[in-house]
């Protein structure tokens, strides 16, 4: 039987050999393509291709996104090539770009929790912690734990 179980371990050893690839599986990241096209000089203004009529519907979880809008543009084709440079965006950014682009929202979650997660969280803190098995029924009992009325609280904060 240990004669068995020492040919079936060499077998699956060995079934797992491939050979060397002949070129590198992961692209090289060495190239510099990326850097040198960043760097390369500012290309000429070229004429830009455009539909005349945006249409698309992006279904999301609760709603609907339905966008049919005409394109309009300059009386000339010829669009200047923009330079790109790396920016790091914080919240507040995000928060300022949203409030401009929609001045009249009500309110704007900053949140990062939707209401079903909350809601399922705040039930967790109520049931409190585990207590032990009841042995004459065998159900789970709980009992409030000690950071009930914090954790609560911090829950009904982000609501």
């Amino acid at each position: 039987m240990k004669r068995l179980g020492l040919i079936i371990i060499c077998f699956l050893l060995l079934a797992g050999c491939k050979p060397t690839p002949d070129s590198d599986v992961v692209v090289n990241r060495g190239d510099r393509l990326m850097e040198d096209r960043i760097t390369s000089a500012v290309l000429e203004p070229y004429a830009y291709e455009y539909a005349e009529k945006w249409e698309q519907t992006i279904p999301l979880k609760n709603t609907t996104i339905v966008i049919d809008a005409s394109v309009e543009v300059n009386e000339t084709n010829m669009f200047p090539v923009q330079t790109v440079q790396k920016v790091t965006v914080c919240s507040e950014d995000v928060y300022e770009l949203v409030t401009g682009l929609f001045p009249d929202a009500k309110e704007i979650r900053t949140n990062r929790f939707s209401a079903e997660e909350l809601a399922f969280d705040m039930q967790m803190v109520l049931r409190g912690e585990f207590a032990g098995i009841d042995d004459e029924t065998g159900e789970i009992t709980w009992a409030p734990s000690a950071e009930q009325d914090e954790q609560t609280a911090e829950i009904q904060a982000l609501l």
